[in-house]
C-alpha cells in the first residue's frame, strides 16, 4: 500500500555502492521529497534505501548501521502505521544480534534507546498489566545504555532522562533516585538537571513517609 518510488526510479542507479546508498538514505530522511507534502513518505523511502545495503551488502560494515537507521525510520512511521513498531523492533534487535567487536558503541546505544522508545510508545493506552510490562521492558533497554561500559554521551543523556521518566511512571521512585545520582557522576555537565530531579523525588519520598509518633 505504501510502495516507494525512489528505488524503482530509472534515474536511480542500481549499482550504487554501500556508502552511496547510505548517504542517499540520510539525504532522503532529511530532505523534502519533491511533489509530496507527507513527511512520513521520506521515512518510507529512506527505509527502502537502507534495505538496499542490508540485502546487497549484508557483510559490509555499513549493514549494521543501516539496520539501525531502518529502525529509526519505522519508529517515526509507527505514529501512523502501528505495524511499524514490529519492523522497528526487528531492526534494532538485528543491530544487537549482528554486533561485532568493532561495532561503534553509538550504534549499539542507538538500538537500545530505539527499543526503549518502541516499548514506551506501545505502552500508551494499553490496559494494565500489559502497560506495566511494556514500560518495564522499555526501562530495561534504557538502563542497558546507562549501565553499559563507556556509553556514547549523547545516547547516555537520552537514555538517562527516559529511564528516569519511565521509572517514575512505574512508581519506582527509589530506582529513579539511584539513577539520577549515578548520572550526576557520569554526566556532570547536566548536574543542574539531575539535581532538580533528585530534589523533587526526595521531597515526594519524604512526603510519602509516615510521620513518626512522638514517644514511640
Amino acid at each position: 500500500a505504501h510502495q516507494p518510488n525512489l528505488i524503482n526510479d530509472p534515474n536511480c542507479p542500481a549499482d550504487l555502492g554501500p556508502e552511496a546508498w547510505f548517504i542517499l538514505g540520510d539525504v532522503v530522511m532529511e530532505q523534502p521529497i519533491t511533489g509530496n507534502t507527507n513527511k512520513l513518505f521520506n521515512y518510507i523511502e529512506a527505509s527502502n534505501v537502507y534495505d538496499q545495503i542490508i540485502k546487497q551488502y549484508p557483510s559490509n560494515r555499513l549493514a549494521i548501521l543501516a539496520w539501525g537507521k531502518k529502525g529509526d525510520c519505522h519508529l517515526q512511521l509507527a505514529s501512523q502505521y502501528p505495524e511499524s513498531y514490529r519492523h522497528a523492533t526487528n531492526a534494532y534487535l538485528s543491530v544487537l544480534r549482528l554486533k561485532q567487536p568493532d561495532t561503534p558503541v553509538s550504534v549499539l546505544n542507538q538500538a537500545e534507546v530505539g527499543l526503549g522508545k518502541v516499548y514506551e510508545s506501545m505502552a500508551e493506552g494499553r490496559p494494565q498489566p500489559e502497560r506495566e510490562a511494556l514500560l518495564k521492558e522499555s526501562l530495561n533497554h534504557y538502563l542497558n545504555v546507562v549501565y553499559s561500559d563507556a556509553p556514547d554521551p549523547a545516547f547516555l543523556k537520552i537514555a538517562g532522562v527516559n529511564a528516569g521518566r519511565v521509572a517514575e511512571t512505574l512508581g519506582d521512585r527509589s530506582a529513579a533516585l539511584e539513577l539520577y545520582r549515578r548520572l550526576m557522576k557520569d554526566l556532570p555537565a547536566l548536574r543542574t538537571t539531575w539535581e532538580l530531579h533528585i530534589n523533587a523525588l526526595e521531597k515526594t519520598l519524604a512526603a510519602a513517609s509516615p510521620t513518626p509518633v512522638p514517644g514511640l
